[in-house]
């Protein structure tokens, strides 16, 4: 077994002996506490507490820093309080800081029923064909501060129609047309302050 603070090679009572004499940790507070897995990471001991390290290789994280936790990636050091640090992602308490792009998986909706569900739980990107008929939009588990975006495509007809159920709320009223050409694009945004309603508008007629 390889010691991840300082690389010592031993098994057994030999480890533990080396935790406790030259780090001053039992082996279930540096399985706990300090490392679980990875290659060549390290903890300042003492100092930092009640931080971690999962998977990776030569991450470090500094002493006095609490709370923290490293998962996956190479050479990352941690320096802040109640972080916890992803390679390219670093969350922090009041924000996200993403670095590269952040990818929304798109979640393509089947209509049943002449119902097109949109579960707001799964995604903030949606996308349904309208068939000949009218199709009626429903959002389920609406969360307040989401931002959706849902992308409508005609059919080869082109003779779809749109019905809204009544969380969507429209300028002055009203819901738009869906653009009546085959294959038509029309995107719906939306953006929700209370978890219940959707405040809504539609750009058309995309080529």
């Amino acid at each position: 077994m390889i010691c991840q603070i300082c690389n010592f090679q031993g098994e057994g009572k030999k480890f533990s002996n080396h935790l406790q004499s030259f780090h001053k940790i039992s082996s279930k507070q540096y399985t706990i506490d300090y490392l679980l897995g990875g290659n060549q990471n390290s903890i300042s001991n003492p100092g930092a507490e009640f931080s971690g390290i999962i998977g990776g290789q030569t991450h470090r994280i500094s002493a006095a820093v609490t709370a923290s936790a490293i998962i996956g990636g190479k050479a990352i050091t941690a320096t802040k309080n109640e972080t916890v640090y992803v390679p390219a992602l670093e969350v922090v308490s009041g924000g996200i800081n993403v670095t590269g792009s952040a990818v929304n998986k798109v979640n393509t909706i089947t209509v049943a029923s002449l119902t097109a569900s949109i579960d707001c739980n799964l995604s903030n990107t949606f996308q349904f064909v309208a068939g000949a008929a009218n199709t009626h939009v429903i959002a389920t588990n609406i969360n307040a501060g989401q931002v959706i975006n849902v992308q409508v495509t005609q059919d080869a007809g082109g003779a779809g129609t749109l019905t809204f159920d009544s969380a969507f709320k429209w300028p002055g009223g009203t819901a738009p047309t869906l653009t009546a050409s085959p294959n038509a694009i029309d995107l719906i945004s939306a953006v929700s302050y209370d978890g219940t309603t959707l405040i809504s508008n539609a750009t058309q007629n995309y080529s």
